[in-house]
């Protein structure tokens, strides 16, 4: 079944010239040529959609991990949630209508699933391929999850649960710019190089870099998360 949705995109017109038409007779007309910017295309309706159809995503990806909160390990939960990282679920979505912005948006959604209709299966797939290839998962029970993602919704975060995940335990950068801490009595390096951020510890380094510090640290707990909780 359809759910009409909101106008397609919210449009805003900018004036850029103005035409004389001669006529037959004595008038003139005039006609207004507009150019029109389509601005948050995300709207809730939208937002829904995309969630829901990348949902099995999520499902498999907690199937497929032990459930342990990669902040609170030492706890059992009620809830665990995978939770997006690095770049969240929002910034996702905004990257691929920007990149993918020749797709049609949809024009209503499914009444009781509140999903995509049949007739934009296409948009519907290049997001699941999308989010596929550029989504970075982790487990998080409900609370740790809703820290997390509360800055992107102009909420205060919460303290964080780990003081290695704090960047007041880090002190001040070196003369660098990096940050360093021991860790099991071998120093544990956060640094940054043609502007993106990786770790180093015992002779490893990240193979992914981070646009931040934070990123880089966060990242670095789940990759060293045992010997973190164990020494760090």
């Amino acid at each position: 079944m359809k759910r009409s949705a909101p106008p397609q995109g919210i449009l805003k017109q900018k004036k850029i010239r103005t035409y004389m038409i001669p006529s037959i007779t004595p008038l003139k007309e005039t006609f207004e040529l507009y150019e029109c910017e389509r601005t948050n295309p995300l709207t809730p309706e939208l937002r829904y959609a995309m969630r829901h159809a990348i949902q099995c995503q999520l499902e498999a990806f907690k199937e497929a991990q032990p459930l342990v909160c990669v902040f609170d390990s030492e706890h059992q939960h009620t809830e665990y949630v995978a939770s997006h990282y690095i770049r969240y679920f929002d910034d996702l979505c905004n990257a691929f209508l920007k990149m993918f912005s020749s797709f049609r948006l949809p024009g209503g959604y499914d009444t009781t699933s509140g999903g995509f209709l049949a007739e934009d299966a296409a948009f519907e797939k290049a997001w699941s391929t999308f989010h596929q290839k550029r989504a970075n998962l982790r487990i998080l029970c409900r609370s740790c999850h809703m820290e997390c993602v509360a800055p992107q919704y102009g909420v205060k975060k919460a303290k964080t649960t780990h003081p290695w995940l704090s960047m007041s335990g880090w002190g001040e950068p070196t003369e660098k710019g990096n940050y360093s801490r021991k860790l099991a009595n071998k120093p544990f390096t956060v640094f940054q190089r043609d502007n993106k951020w990786r770790y180093a510890y015992n002779n490893k380094f990240s193979d992914t870099s981070y646009d931040t510090a934070k990123q880089a640290i966060e990242a670095s707990y789940l990759a060293f998360g045992e010997t973190i909780r164990r020494h760090g």
